[in-house]
């Protein structure tokens, strides 16, 4: 009886710490008369008859987060990591409490983490806990959602675009990728796409990431004209897929001579400030009445040009400075220019058709790739970075361009003169 009376009295004093609770019992599993043997057990909470959570602590192997608890939750295995052990424990024991309550009253580790948020904001404000569900309401009914006709969406979406400065090229981008999505999916209206048709869709066509980053834009957009209130492709998952990374090509030293020779003299300049400057063709030569690099743009007495923010990329001003010596015998005849003229003597139209016409083969941003491998080796790597403007800094220089020319290959390439 006194091994009996010592485990009750532990029993009791784990129920009074919350530790265990109350309606989980211990029960007597075995009792031998004359021994007064007695052997305890655990008998887990049930739903429906069965049992409720499968919930087990152990080591997540990660060293911020070392402790981590695992339970089953509607069919699913869970995993939630925790830095100490007595937060894992406690939550643990969170879930063994709330496996036998109703499942009105039953939260889930998301439900229970915005719970906790909802009550820190009213503590903050000084509201009771009890108004917020006031506020709840009228947040639902402040979202109400009409919808809105797939083709009157896009149209409003690409004339907001268009006055906020967009580019023509991006322009172009959301309307093909746009298009693509609505012809596919045919959709009528943008209230009939959810989380699960974006992400079927992404997982069925070969660039989902473009796609993504074009269709959140147009629901981020929808959204804030409240037509739908939740952004389908903010929520669905881009599916990962093993990709090749081909180098980029890049001219050889006697190609980039041709190709100086072949061009018409009016256009020399301002391939020589793709070629030898690396900046990108559509900032050169005009794409639909975009704006391009002006003659005024180039300051010859402090040999420095300006990529205005209205002309750039990324719409951020970048300005070149310390250029090879070569480009200025190139870009001699624009002295003297009106300011207000572009460098490129006609539009980008015009550029395709004087690269077919020189005879060298040209890929995309061939020349700005070619400007990349030998600066590396000519100018250095902080100072290739900066003229280029590459926000990802030398990270993206040295996974695309690095090893791909030699240090007599740059001194050949920049040796290159009218």
């Amino acid at each position: 009886m006194k091994d009996f009376h010592a485990k009750s009295f532990i029993f009791l004093y784990l129920q009074r710490r919350g530790i265990v609770p109350i309606a989980r019992t211990l029960y007597l599993k075995k009792h031998v008369r004359g021994k007064k043997s007695f052997i305890f057990a655990y008998q887990p909470p049930t739903i429906c008859g069965r049992m409720a959570n499968k919930i087990s602590m152990g080591k997540s192997g990660l060293p911020k987060c070392p402790f981590e608890v695992r339970w089953n939750f509607d069919g699913e295995r869970k995993r939630k990591r925790f830095k100490s052990r007595g937060d894992a424990e406690f939550f643990a024991e969170n879930l063994r409490e709330e496996a036998i309550l109703p499942d009105a009253y039953r939260f889930s580790p998301d439900e229970r983490s915005v719970f906790a948020s909802i009550k820190a904001h009213c503590e903050r404000a000084g509201v009771p806990l009890a108004d917020a569900l006031d506020f709840v309401r009228a947040g639902i009914s402040s979202k109400a959602v009409a919808g809105c006709p797939w083709a009157d969406a896009e149209q409003a979406f690409i004339a907001d675009a268009e006055r906020r400065g967009a580019r023509a090229q991006t322009l172009k981008f959301y309307r093909s990728r746009l298009g693509l999505f609505a012809a596919r999916e045919r959709v009528q209206n943008i209230a009939e796409v959810d989380a699960e048709r974006a992400e079927k869709y992404l997982a069925g066509i070969l660039s989902p990431e473009h796609a993504k980053r074009a269709l959140r834009a147009f629901f981020n957009f929808c959204k804030a004209q409240k037509w739908v209130a939740v952004n389908p492709f903010e929520l669905a998952k881009t599916p990962r897929r093993l990709k090749e990374f081909a180098a980029p090509s890049i001219l050889s030293v006697a190609d980039t001579e041709r190709l100086m020779s072949a061009v018409p003299p009016k256009w020399t300049p301002a391939v020589a400030i793709m070629a030898f400057a690396g900046v990108r063709p559509n900032e050169l030569a005009s794409l639909a009445g975009a704006e391009v690099v002006r003659v005024g743009d180039i300051d010859f007495g402090a040999r420095k040009i300006t990529i205005r923010a209205e002309v750039s990329k990324v719409r951020r001003v970048r300005i070149l400075t310390s250029l090879p010596d070569n480009l200025w015998a190139w870009i001699e005849p624009l002295r003297g220019l009106p300011a207000e003229d572009n460098v490129a003597p006609a539009s980008y139209d015009v550029w395709r058709r004087v690269k077919r016409d020189s005879g060298v083969n040209l890929p995309k941003d061939v020349l700005r790739h070619s400007f990349a491998s030998y600066a590396y080796h000519y100018i250095g790597a902080e100072r290739a970075v900066e003229i280029l403007g590459h926000i990802g800094g030398f990270g993206v220089f040295a996974k695309h361009y690095k090893g791909l020319a030699t240090p007599d290959e740059a001194k050949k390439y920049f040796a290159i003169l009218p």
